[in-house]
């Protein structure tokens, strides 16, 4: 998880700069599309993954008294997915000198993720404050997914994005539920 937001956080700097200096472009709009798409490829494909091997990727790089954190792999993949759209859509805001912007759809998504810690930990437990910080981070993508729209005209593939979060989504619900035939079945999803 750590090595995945680590990777993120890098792409994103060098991609401010380059957001940063394509602000005044012909091709702003174009250019900001058409790398959306491939890190929302990219992303699902990662979570696919991650999710999907959880259990071993923990098996194998900790103790055996950690081997039940596997669980909440899924969902926190899940929050990273949404998290690194959000920011990514963020850059935007810095491009454009909007950084109030930033602050407001951060701060929206933090007033979510504790108002649902405090609800969702009280009834689920550790995994509520998983769900509440996936929840958060969608809510930070979304909003700013519309927000921008008076910088830039991102075009996106509407159909493409629901399809890949529920995706990824039903995997990590598949994951969670360690039903080894659905297991499998998308463990050979992942790997076409």
């Amino acid at each position: 998880m750590i090595l995945l937001l680590s990777l993120i956080n890098i792409f994103l700097q060098a991609w401010q700069i380059s957001a940063n200096e394509e602000v005044d472009g012909n091709y702003i709009s174009t250019f900001y599309s058409k790398m959306f798409k491939y890190i929302s490829i990219l992303l699902c494909f990662m979570s696919l993954f991650i999710s999907t091997f959880a259990k071993l990727i923990i098996f194998i790089i900790t103790d055996a008294k950690f081997f039940a954190s596997w669980y909440y792999i899924p969902i926190l993949t899940i929050s990273i997915v949404f998290f690194a759209k959000a920011q990514f859509l963020g850059t935007v805001y810095t491009a454009f000198k909007q950084t109030k912007m930033a602050f407001y759809s951060n701060l929206i998504a933090a007033v979510i993720n504790i108002v649902g810690n405090i609800v969702l930990v009280y009834f689920y437990g550790e995994i509520g404050a998983a769900i509440s910080t996936a929840i958060s981070y969608f809510v930070l993508w979304i909003v700013r997914q519309y927000s921008i729209y008076s910088f830039i005209e991102l075009k996106f593939n509407l159909k493409t994005e629901i399809i890949t979060t529920i995706l990824v989504i039903v995997n990590a619900i598949i994951v969670m539920t360690e039903n080894m035939i659905l297991t499998g079945i998308s463990f050979i999803v992942v790997l076409c």
